[in-house]
């Protein structure tokens, strides 16, 4: 027999398909849980630091390129700082909802 379970990551993440999942009736033993909790801290440790790469990356965008490239005085010749201020104007916006969404996800 099989039983149908839903999904209960849709609240945990918010975004993910709510598809029902079927487990065999008497197929649950203690060993299968602790496995299960354990891939599913894996995979979130995963997330976690490519998160932390990510954002680690997006500030030294800004610090090795945007401010630079930003301040005339000392690139005069690489950029125009209008440019620059396009290019790079949504780092500072997209850092910050990384270091949140970052936050989020290592209290869990």
């Amino acid at each position: 027999a099989v039983v149908s379970t839903q999904s209960t990551d849709n609240e945990q993440f918010g975004e993910l398909p709510n598809e029902p999942r079927t487990m065999p009736v008497g197929s649950i033993n203690s060993s299968a849980v602790p496995h299960a909790m354990s891939d599913r801290h894996r995979v979130l440790q995963q997330i976690l630091d490519h998160e932390y790469r990510y954002i680690m990356s997006l500030k030294d965008i800004k610090k090795v390129y945007a401010t630079p490239l930003q301040h005339t005085q000392t690139h005069k010749s690489l950029l125009d700082p209008v440019k620059a201020q396009e290019i790079f104007f949504r780092i500072p916006e997209i850092t910050v909802h990384h270091e949140f969404f970052y936050e989020q996800l290592r209290r869990r």
